[in-house]
């Protein structure tokens, strides 16, 4: 992605049709940018915001933590894939602050939490 935008660049002069090249990337880097949603964790729920509307999930929602590695390409992206779909998708894809250089602790963070709720489940069902 970074190598075809730095071409974009470096060849926008020998471009014939300005506008329509300029649009064709202003909708990929949109469409690559727009689906990143904003996390929030809480105790039970996480927050999903799109910077339009807000939602709340479960974590037993959650089915796993992955997050993207170093030479993937940067950001790095954490992606949590849901059990059930939400009005999200299926799929909930976040940058952690610090431009993904963090993502694997804030990953840690989130399956520590789902982990504390589902052992916290279980304890309840034993009793």
């Amino acid at each position: 992605m970074l190598v075809g935008l730095l071409w974009v660049i470096y060849d926008y002069g020998n471009v014939k049709f300005k506008p329509l090249y300029f649009f064709i990337v202003a909708a990929i880097i949109a469409v690559r940018f727009f689906s990143l949603k904003k996390v929030q964790l809480s105790q039970e729920v996480l927050y999903v915001s799109n910077y339009l509307r807000c939602i709340v999930i479960p974590l037993e929602d959650i089915a796993r933590v992955e997050v993207s590695l170093w030479w993937e390409g940067s950001p790095r992206l954490t992606t949590l894939p849901l059990r059930k779909c939400s009005a999200f998708g299926l799929r909930i894809v976040f940058i952690p602050r610090g431009w993904g250089f963090l993502a694997s602790r804030k990953a840690d963070e989130i399956s520590a939490e789902i982990s504390a709720q589902h052992n916290k489940a279980l304890q309840l069902t034993a009793r």
